[in-house]
């Protein structure tokens, strides 16, 4: 039997069979993108390399006015559940409008509107973005906003949610760091994002 340290803690217990769980884990990838297309057209592919020889490919699925469909492929792993991004152009600047992950027969979406804005250089500004997770036939299983601070070829997301109700007020944080060419490198701590030369 469990016991509470605390007098305000709810206790709760469940069961469930057959039952898939996702996280969002802790930690940090480094990825280098070792060769992409001129332009984007459909078949057009990134490839892109990873820590410990990691290999990932994006590739253009579907291609179709302002919308993009991108498959994302990891080569050294085949657990890996099949990603779809889901890229919106609007006004030149591209967006995140959903992304679909598929393993073991299950799909989680993740609908994000407007869409979310991709990590851009020489951007600074601030937006606001809902989002709504669903997984197969639940059309709602989760929903919330995005705080997304865009700075300095880094861009930082506060995710707060507002269901279920357990997650009711709950938060974490994600974010992008952009590398740069040239022997430069963008440098980011407590959002304060500066260029320094780096040392050869």
């Amino acid at each position: 039997m469990s016991e509470s340290t605390q007098p305000n803690d709810a206790l709760g217990a469940f069961y469930a069979a057959d039952m898939t769980i996702g996280q969002i884990l802790p930690g940090t990838d480094l990825w280098s993108v070792e060769s992409s297309p001129a332009d984007i057209y459909p078949t057009a592919l990134w490839n892109l390399g990873g820590n410990g020889g990691r290999q990932r490919i994006l590739a253009v699925e579907q291609l179709s006015g302002t919308e993009t469909a991108v498959d994302q492929i990891d080569l050294n792993d085949p657990d890996a559940p099949q990603v779809v991004l889901n890229v919106s152009r609007v006004n030149d600047c591209y967006g995140l409008s959903l992304i679909s992950l598929q393993a073991h027969g299950n799909t989680l979406w993740i609908f994000f509107g407007p869409v979310l804005p991709l990590p851009a250089r020489q951007i600074d500004d601030k937006t606001i973005v809902t989002f709504t997770v669903a997984e197969n036939e639940q059309a709602s299983i989760a929903s919330g906003e995005l705080q997304v601070q865009r700075a300095v070829d880094a861009e930082h997301l506060v995710w707060r949610f507002n269901t279920p109700d357990l997650a009711r007020g709950a938060s974490f944080q994600t974010g992008v760091n952009l590398i740069l060419d040239g022997g430069e490198q963008a440098n980011c701590a407590n959002e304060d994002c500066s260029v320094h030369p780096q040392k050869q």
